[in-house]
């Protein structure tokens, strides 16, 4: 089923009150063979991405051990 355009523009509403992006400049080859690592390892760029800043932020969280 299509997504009416009401539920496009509440989409949109929310994205842009409440999501951001992040990014980083990497060389080519990098970006490259990351998205090779991620398809072997049958993730996506986006899950390790994510998986990566909750990680971090989880860290920050925790005393030093």
């Amino acid at each position: 089923m299509p997504v009416s355009e009401a539920q496009k523009r509440a989409n949109k509403k929310y994205d842009s009150e409440k999501m951001t992006y992040v990014g980083c400049k990497i060389s080519k080859e990098k970006a490259s063979r990351f998205k090779s690592a991620c398809a072997e390892l049958g993730t996506t760029q986006y899950a390790v991405l994510k998986e990566a800043v909750e990680y971090t932020i989880e860290k920050a969280k925790r005393p030093e051990e």
